[in-house]
């Protein structure tokens, strides 16, 4: 079966991606479609880029740069759950995409996006693309959004999901699961280089 990576892209003090991934992974494993590995960036840790050879090289000097790598080249797909930040993706979703190129190569790549206000990080979302395509993975158009998040959250900080946000997240997941199957030999041969 193969891996779905969903991860946290906010490391922020208070952020809510840890409650949306949740809920994503949990819809995920009901699906049945994947695996699901919940993978959050703040725990990464990874330092501004700070590898003095070109990535796509992959001779990496540092631990976790090889560690990010490993990670990276387990997984079949990826969720990346993204706020917006002035109108942009988070610093460490740019950063950790910059510090690898083949690893991510035919990957697809799917988005849930939440903010404060009715954007629902899709400006975050359409600029993050051009970046993942330039690393040859595959954006699939749909993406699940909850703009003014904080409406659906519990007074005891739980996900009261709409009927249509679980029904975007499964459209989403066999979206992935399609791209999964269909770039799974590109995939490897990417990653044998």
């Amino acid at each position: 079966m193969p891996l779905l990576g969903v991860i946290i892209c906010s490391t922020r003090p208070g952020r809510a991606g840890p409650v949306f991934a949740n809920w994503f992974a949990d819809i995920a494993a009901a699906h049945g479609g994947f695996e699901v590995k919940i993978i959050d960036l703040a725990e990464v840790g990874l330092p501004l880029f700070d590898e003095g050879k070109l990535p796509q090289l992959q001779d990496y000097e540092h631990a976790h740069t090889r560690k990010w790598s490993q990670t990276i080249s387990e997984l079949d797909a990826v969720m990346f759950v993204t706020p917006e930040y002035n109108f942009g993706p988070p610093a460490p979703l740019v950063n950790a995409l910059t510090y690898l190129v083949r690893e991510w190569a035919y990957m697809p790549v799917g988005f849930l996006g939440y903010s404060l206000g009715v954007t629902a990080a899709a400006r975050a979302i359409q600029t993050i693309r051009l970046t993942v395509n330039a690393l040859r993975m595959m954006a699939i158009p749909e993406s699940v959004l909850f703009p003014a998040y904080q409406q659906t959250l519990t007074e005891t900080g739980e996900l009261n999901a709409q009927p249509a946000s679980e029904k975007a997240a499964s459209v989403v997941l066999d979206e992935l699961l399609r791209w999964t199957k269909a770039l799974s030999g590109l995939r490897a041969k990417a990653l044998k280089r």
